[in-house]
């Protein structure tokens, strides 16, 4: 007689999930790493050019394989996520400004169809690291860290004086790294690195430790943006307030003194008179000066006069350069800025006051996941925290965003954990513990 063929479904179906999930975390791997470091050294637009495609690739195989194997989460803070996306849709179908609504301006490229990508990393992410607790872990190790490192000593190097990038003018003399923009640079360091550098070096000091500390906190100091220097101060304050890590507070102090004590006296206290001019802007601040903030306020101004009548719905995402062109144009000639430098004032002119709430909503959604008592909830706390403080004077572009935003999940993500699939016990039934 014939033998029966065993019902192995249930094993191959458990072993295909995890093979798949043992591809998903190093796709996110590579694209937290590599993002900042796409550069073309000939033209920064083409470096645009290039992150934007990376993004759309990376999250449409995050997509296919999250349908497919239904990763995406469904608990972590995703109603006021999808609420968003759907307000952000809504104000690029109608608004006059269809490109810049869908694939964003130039130079930015943050349209709907990048925002859409956002999302879908974003759910992969957390999924994925409810799956896989160790998920935020393996994006964060040694490759990143060295990553990281690069981006600090090419910055470090360009303040002074040695661009090995060379997509800026060689007269720029800020550290802009791989990034593009010394602002941009700032941000990246603030909301990424800097939070896991700090818990690291808290948990052990080595000279390892040291070391990134010293570059990445250098680095910020050297890319000269005020605004960043200000989120910093905010997250110094928050560390030596609520970090759990107290044992070796004094130290990283030191550190951090010290760093700055070695790049003052640089290339003719530049850096002094950077934090100097701080004063002064607070002043035309307090005066509602148009010229505070490097004429940020004047920014602000414009889009606040124009916010009655795009409340409902904005004048559509990435559409700024268009909300008072005029005005614009004769404050800063043709090359005006298209970002309003705050994403508050930005997201309620270009989607919506409807779109800026449910963004909010998903942000505190997050913040409330994590337990500050916990260092490595503190680290994903600090993160989201200093993103909210720097969001009231910089902007959300393609080489620092999604990489924030990945993180960010994994952290959360990691809060809701679930265990690993069990290959011991057979049947289709051990998938119901993946929704």
């Amino acid at each position: 007689m014939a033998q029966c063929a065993p019902d192995t479904g249930g094993i191959l179906e458990v072993d295909d999930l995890k093979r798949e999930l043992d591809l998903a975390t190093p796709l996110l791997v590579v694209f937290v790493i590599a993002q900042p470091l796409i550069v073309n050294f000939a033209s920064i637009w083409d470096t645009i050019i290039l992150r934007w495609c990376f993004l759309l690739s990376v999250s449409g195989l995050a997509l296919a394989m999250g349908l497919k194997r239904r990763i995406f989460s469904r608990r972590t803070c995703t109603l006021p996520l999808v609420v968003f996306l759907l307000l952000v849709l809504v104000s690029a179908l109608l608004s006059e400004h269809r490109k810049e609504a869908f694939i964003g301006a130039g130079f930015r490229l943050t349209g709907f169809v990048s925002w859409g990508c956002f999302v879908v990393l974003f759910l992969f992410a957390a999924g994925l690291a409810a799956q896989r607790p160790r998920t935020l872990g393996r994006m964060t190790g040694p490759l990143w860290r060295v990553s990281v490192a690069v981006i600090a000593v090419l910055g470090l190097l360009q303040y002074f004086g040695i661009d090995l990038v060379g997509v800026i003018s060689p007269t720029y003399n800020l550290s802009y790294g791989t990034i593009g923009n010394s602002n941009h640079l700032g941000t990246y360091l603030l909301t990424c690195p800097l939070p896991f550098v700090v818990n690291r070096y808290l948990a052990k000091p080595t000279v390892v430790t040291t070391t990134e500390l010293a570059l990445v906190y250098g680095c910020l100091l050297t890319t000269q943006s005020k605004s960043a220097w200000i989120a910093l101060a905010f997250g110094m304050l928050l560390i030596l307030w609520r970090h759990p890590l107290r044992k070796n507070l004094i130290k990283m102090l030191v550190v951090m003194a010290v760093a700055t004590a070695v790049l003052i006296p640089s290339r003719g206290l530049v850096l002094w008179q950077e934090a100097a001019s701080l004063e002064s802007h607070a002043k035309l601040a307090l005066e509602g000066n148009p010229e505070a903030g490097n004429f940020r306020f004047f920014l602000w101004q414009e889009g606040l006069k124009a916010l009655p009548k795009y409340a409902l719905f904005g004048i559509g995402p990435d559409s700024y350069l268009y909300v008072a062109k005029d005005a614009l144009e004769r404050q800063y000639g043709e090359n005006y800025p298209a970002r309003a430098h705050n994403i508050y004032v930005e997201t309620a002119v270009t989607m919506g006051v409807p779109a800026l709430l449910a963004y909010l909503w998903f942000l505190l959604c997050c913040l409330r996941r994590f337990d500050p008592k916990d260092a490595g909830q503190f680290t994903c706390f600090l993160m989201l925290a200093i993103y909210l403080v720097q969001g009231l004077f910089l902007n959300d572009v393609l080489s620092v965003y999604p990489v924030f935003l990945i993180l960010l999940a994994a952290g959360i993500g990691g809060t809701s954990a679930r265990p690993a699939p069990n290959t011991e016990q057979h049947g289709p039934r051990e998938l119901k513990r993946f929704p």
